[in-house]
């Protein structure tokens, strides 16, 4: 399935020293809000990839039909230091862009609504077994609720219930993939709902831990947060990302 970014989940894209890239995204981001705010069919991806070393990238997938993929296929996202995200066009008017930064630390990332943290828990076989590290995304909902609400021009009340009738059918997807094996990953809960993550590959190759959540249920709830426990051998340590203009 075509996935589409939403102002959502648009604004976390992009690197530490580079701040002129949060003026385009707000941009882009309005552009994305009002086409929403209009209708149309899309979905969401995030994705969010660990290596060994600490270092990883953090990817987006934009797609949708109708309004919104009229909007994505007018012209690139241009985020400043990186590369423009490329179009594909594909049957029935969808229309997809995809970006994607890379990271020597998480503390590279500056992000307006999620703080994403490792924490080493500790090592097996006395120091010489894998590493027991704690992976955590905090998505503060209500923040970027009200963000999307000044972005269209529309008030908190029509973005929490006018907004969820036109958002059936359409899917958000955060993934996570990690080193190692996967000890624990967090379920959500949104209006009752309980999201249970699907988690799939090998200690060798990492494996990906990924939540589907349908979109009408992110203007419920303040915070979401994603946990994945994970045991790998490799070099971590504690780290976080940085709010926006920090």
């Amino acid at each position: 399935m075509l996935r589409v970014m939403t102002p959502i989940s648009i604004l976390p894209l992009w690197r530490t020293r580079d701040s002129r890239c949060a003026a385009v995204l707000w941009r882009s981001a309005l552009c994305i809000g009002l086409a929403l705010s209009l209708g149309g069919c899309f979905d969401v991806h995030q994705s969010l990839h660990i290596n060994r070393d600490g270092s990883g990238s953090y990817g987006v997938s934009i797609a949708g039909q109708g309004l919104v993929g009229e909007a994505l296929g007018e012209k690139p996202l241009h985020l400043s230091g990186l590369p423009p995200p490329v179009i594909t066009h594909g049957g029935h008017g969808l229309v997809r862009q995809t970006a994607q930064v890379s990271f020597a630390s998480l503390s590279d990332l500056r992000l307006p609504f999620d703080v994403i943290s490792l924490q080493v828990r500790g090592h097996s076989f006395f120091g010489l077994g894998p590493t027991r590290v704690q992976l955590r995304r905090t998505f503060l909902l209500g923040n970027a609720r009200r963000a999307v609400a000044r972005m269209t021009g529309q008030s908190g009340l029509s973005v929490t219930k006018i907004l969820p009738g036109r958002l059936k059918g359409n899917l958000y997807v955060f993934a996570v993939t990690v080193p190692g094996s996967v000890q624990r990953a967090s379920s959500l809960r949104l209006d009752g709902q309980r999201i249970i993550p699907a988690i799939r590959g090998n200690f060798w190759n990492g494996h990906t831990v990924s939540w589907r959540v349908p979109v009408r249920l992110l203007l419920r709830g303040s915070i979401l947060r994603f946990d994945v426990e994970f045991s790998a051998y490799g070099q971590f340590a504690d780290v976080e990302s940085l709010p926006l203009g920090s």
